[in-house]
């Protein structure tokens, strides 16, 4: 998948993938776990670089 904007994403795919409704408490954990799994990706402090088996590929504009 390429995301152009994660909270966009979630709401049309979070509820087929990771079992959560959009505004949800897990919405916030799902949105919250996938960016701080890029986050790691990019070198900066987090402590895994996966969610749920999901992994990040960083895109050239993310190291700008």
């Amino acid at each position: 998948y390429y995301i152009h904007s994660l909270n966009l994403w979630l709401r049309e795919n979070g509820l087929e993938l990771f079992g959560c409704k959009p505004d949800s408490k897990e919405f916030i954990n799902v949105r919250s776990g996938l960016s701080g799994a890029k986050r790691a990706m990019l070198g900066r402090k987090y402590s895994c670089c996966t969610y749920k088996g999901w992994q990040v590929i960083p895109t050239k504009d993310d190291y700008k």
